[in-house]
C-alpha cells in the first residue's frame, strides 16, 4: 500500500477537511454551548423553547413558539411563594415573601400584563370545606335584640284613629 501522505499534500488534506466539516452541524442547536450560554438562551427564548431547541436535531427546523405565562401565588410553610407557569410547566420564581414583598412583586408582574391568580393549596382547600360544613350545620344568623318600645310600636302599626 502506498502512503497517503505521498499522494496528497498537507495543504490539500487541510482543504478537504475544511470542506467536509463545513457542512457539519452539531447534533442539536444548544449542544455546542456552555452552561452559561444555555442559561442565557433559556432566559431569551423561555425555558420551554430552550428545551425544544435542545431536543431539535440539526436536520429539523426550529420554530419559535411564544410561551404562555401565568403567575400563581400561594401561602407556603415560610411565607408566600410565587411560581411561574410557562406552557403548563411550573417553575419556582420567588419564595419566603411577606405580605408587603408579595404585593410589590405582584404589582410589578401585573404591570407587565402577565395574568396572576391565587393557587389554593390542599390545606387551604380543607380549611375552606371545613368552614363551609360548619356554617351549614350551625348557621350564625345574627339578629338584633328588639326593645319593648319596638314591640309596642309594631302592635300599633296598623292602628288608625
Amino acid at each position: 500500500m502506498e502512503d497517503l501522505n505521498d499522494e496528497f499534500s498537507e495543504k490539500q488534506l487541510q482543504r478537504m477537511a475544511e470542506k467536509l466539516l463545513a457542512g457539519y452541524r452539531a447534533p442539536t442547536a444548544l449542544s455546542g454551548l456552555g452552561e452559561k450560554e444555555q442559561r442565557m438562551a433559556a432566559k431569551l427564548l423561555g425555558a420551554s423553547n430552550a428545551e425544544r431547541l435542545a431536543r431539535t436535531g440539526g436536520n429539523k427546523p426550529f420554530k419559535y413558539r411564544r410561551p404562555t405565562h401565568v403567575i400563581e401565588y400561594y401561602m407556603g410553610a415560610w411565607g408566600w411563594a410565587v411560581d411561574l407557569i410557562e406552557n403548563g410547566k411550573r417553575l419556582p420564581f420567588k419564595s419566603n415573601l411577606d405580605d408587603e414583598k408579595l404585593a410589590l412583586v405582584l404589582a410589578a408582574i401585573k404591570q407587565k400584563g402577565v395574568p396572576v391568580r391565587r393557587f389554593e393549596t390542599e390545606g387551604e382547600k380543607q380549611d375552606r370545606h371545613e368552614r363551609e360544613r360548619r356554617l351549614e350545620t350551625n348557621p350564625t344568623i345574627k339578629s338584633k335584640p328588639k326593645s319593648a318600645r319596638f314591640d309596642v310600636l309594631d302592635e300599633l302599626r296598623g292602628f288608625r284613629l
